[in-house]
């Protein structure tokens, strides 16, 4: 993932299904206003604690 996603604060919704993603950094946890994240069908084993952070998600 791009280090310029973590920028885009005001997104609201991050379809990342299908990417053969093996993580997801913590910096996740700067997309506030984040409601919805679909990480369908990837190689993801855990996620990162400051998810659960994500009040709004």
């Amino acid at each position: 993932l791009s280090s310029g996603l973590w920028s885009l604060t005001h997104l609201t919704a991050l379809h990342l299904s299908d990417n053969s993603l093996s993580r997801i950094p913590p910096e996740i946890a700067k997309l506030h206003n984040l409601v919805f994240l679909d990480l369908s069908s990837n190689k993801i084993r855990s996620l990162p604690a400051e998810l659960g952070n994500m009040v709004s998600l």
